[in-house]
């Protein structure tokens, strides 16, 4: 994702303007430091009419109080831009905010919260609010293919019609046949060196090479059609597709997820617009897992399923690659997942809610031979048994902690929402 854009407008009284410089400067400094782009006078303003005139639409305006004295003019710009208000430990900048805000009250214009710390960082909901407008504009228009025949995209209409309504995103068929053919025209060559530069270096338990070829020769075809069709995410029925080719797309999922394709597993169009979200956030793939053991007692959840991207993959350990758990068929990986906090998201439909935890990952690569090969063994920050009450089966798990963004962005597109 491009960086999200910040209007901060600095304001002071023309007494304090000397001394309010300093942290108006701070303050533009910890905004860039975390990843935003700013706009806006770098020197503190006294009269609204210094205020910027641009009609640029921006992800978030600040209206920074910089001073003492400065209510009557951070009034009427918070008014017209819809802007945060952030004060800080000094020079009467809370004293000021406080009396903007019974301003605003008393003209039934406040609208949201003032924002107050000592300028060692960044508010979160100015993190928040930026990056959730960014992927706001992001998503509308964004592609998801959906492998199959129109029974399939009949079944999953009721996704179909909420992606489009809530995010703007499109579900396009890709027709089953269409992909059999692109895999057809998939050279033993081309597929070979996927084998051996990709495939090669991970350890080969069950499968053999014929399947780890079939799985290079799907991914080159699905990867050849994404970038055709120009689509975000991929996703198809696994089972689906095992039943008529014989082949699943564990290998191929992952390669496209390292290849920056989001691709979901079984037909989850749910799941692949929140690997979307992950994705344009950090610029680095999620993985899709079933959510398949509880400790309430630890507060550890278990996810588990037979593909990750390899990215993911903590440094020095190795990647093994397996049969199918559940068919004991074709390929899949097992994925020694990186040890790191993550947030863990749900998606539902209907009504649509979205449930979001952090965690840390504290354990992977475990064995289980009752579960999806890849697993992870997560560490909920929050409540375990709130977090069962409202989640669904698929959790997609990103690295670092976004939950802030997510609920912001739910609560933009007025998609219900819990934090667990």
């Amino acid at each position: 994702m491009e960086q999200p854009t910040v209007l901060l407008i600095p304001v002071a009284s023309w007494t304090h303007r000397e001394r309010a410089a300093e942290p108006s400067k701070r303050a533009r400094e910890l905004l860039e430091d975390v990843g935003l782009k700013v706009f806006g006078p770098i020197k503190p303003i006294t009269k609204v009419e210094d205020a910027p005139k641009t009609r640029e639409e921006f992800d978030a305006t600040v209206v920074f109080i910089a001073s003492g004295g400065s209510a009557e003019l951070a009034v009427p710009l918070i008014k017209i831009r819809k802007a945060l208000m952030w004060a800080y430990h000094e020079n009467n900048s809370l004293a000021s905010a406080l009396s903007a805000r019974e301003k605003l009250v008393a003209e039934e214009a406040w609208q949201g919260q003032i924002l107050y710390n000592n300028l060692n960082y960044v508010p979160k909901e100015i993190v928040a609010e930026a990056q959730a407008n960014k992927l706001i504009r992001s998503l509308k228009g964004a592609k998801i293919g959906l492998v199959g025949d129109e029974d399939d995209y009949k079944a999953h209409n009721l996704d179909v019609e909420m992606l489009k309504a809530v995010f703007g995103i499109d579900v396009s068929l890709i027709d089953f046949d269409s992909v059999k053919q692109e895999w057809a025209n998939i050279s033993e060559d081309a597929a070979g060196k996927i084998v051996d530069e990709h495939l090669s270096k991970f350890e080969l338990v069950e499968p053999n090479k014929r399947d780890l070829m079939k799985a290079a020769r799907l991914y080159l075809a699905l990867k050849k059609m994404a970038s055709d069709k120009k689509l975000d995410a991929i996703t198809l029925d696994c089972f689906k597709f095992l039943k008529k080719t014989g082949t699943l797309p564990c290998i191929a999922f992952a390669l496209l997820n390292d290849d920056g394709v989001n691709a979901a597993c079984e037909a989850d169009l749910r799941a692949a617009t929140l690997m979307l979200i992950y994705r344009t956030l950090t610029g680095k793939p999620s993985w899709i897992a079933n959510l398949v053991q509880v400790d309430p007692k630890l507060g550890t959840i278990t996810l588990s399923h037979c593909t990750a991207a390899t990215t993911l993959a903590e440094a020095g350990r190795t990647i093994r690659i397996r049969d199918h758990f559940e068919s004991g068929q074709s390929a899949s990986l097992d994925v020694p997942l990186k040890r790191q906090l993550a947030t863990i998201a749900n998606m539902q439909t209907k009504p649509t809610k979205l449930t979001v935890a952090t965690g840390e990952v504290i354990d992977s690569q475990m064995g289980h031979l009752t579960v999806c090969r890849t697993q992870a063994k997560v560490k909920l920050a929050g409540n375990i048994e709130m977090f069962l009450e409202q989640t669904g089966n698929h959790q997609v798990l990103g690295y670092g902690d976004f939950a802030d963004t997510l609920l912001m962005l739910a609560t933009k597109l007025g998609v219900n929402i819990v934090r667990a």
